[in-house]
């Protein structure tokens, strides 16, 4: 089990923060006990947010106080898991690689001494797991990404990015699931909708999925629109 402590974040959450030297160990540590955390469904659990060292569990102020929200949830960090895991999701991503929508492609295979092909090829070889979402409603944070593909972000966001854009930025992978202004370089874009209010469970991903893409054509992508 992994050292913790817990704290008030602000008036509404507490945030669970964990010690640690074994960073990929403990987001899957982190993973599996934020969906148990989850499923309590206690009443006045609103939501559980993982991130890569801490947990935020928001709540209902009028039906609990910080200390009983507590009490709740340190029965379950302390459970001793180690050898279970919870088997997250996985999502086969389709992703068009052509320049019309891979805005960055060229640049970036100049930048690592890469063909184009060989960019596409790299990134399609990977199983990537979602870390965390943000900034966006539904973006994925994916770990993974091949160090002969990681790239800083750029020095000059764009204002205006596509809905289903697939963006590198340092050593990540995204896919931005609304149109936003952003940073990332833009490799591909995916017909696939990572966000929608009207499902029951809005978010197509939840952090611990791994998914994988595979390359489809800008006709095969234009279809879907």
């Amino acid at each position: 089990m992994f050292p913790y402590n817990i704290q008030p974040l602000g008036d509404t959450s507490l945030l669970i923060t964990y010690s640690h030297n074994q960073p990929d160990k403990l987001l899957n540590h982190i993973h599996d006990t934020a969906r148990i955390l989850y499923e309590i469904k206690h009443p006045a659990m609103i939501d559980v947010i993982p991130a890569f060292e801490t947990i935020a569990i928001e709540y209902d102020v009028s039906l609990c106080t910080f200390k009983h929200m507590k009490k709740v949830v340190i029965p379950y960090l302390e459970e001793k898991r180690n050898s279970i895991s919870i088997a997250p999701a996985h999502h086969r991503i389709p992703i068009c690689y052509d320049e019309k929508v891979a805005l960055d492609l060229i640049e970036m295979s100049h930048t690592h001494n890469l063909t184009p092909e060989e960019v596409i090829a790299i990134h399609q070889e990977t199983t990537y797991k979602v870390a965390l979402m943000g900034f966006l409603p539904g973006f994925p944070y994916l770990t993974g990404l091949d160090k002969r593909l990681q790239t800083p972000r750029k020095s000059t966001p764009r204002t205006y990015v596509s809905k289903g854009a697939v963006g590198i930025g340092g050593n990540y992978t995204g896919i931005y699931s609304l149109a936003s202004p952003g940073g990332w370089n833009i490799i591909g874009q995916t017909p696939i909708q990572l966000f929608n209010l009207s499902n029951t469970k809005p978010f197509l991903f939840q952090p611990g999925d791994t998914l994988s893409f595979y390359a489809i054509t800008l006709e095969e992508l234009e279809a879907t629109k």
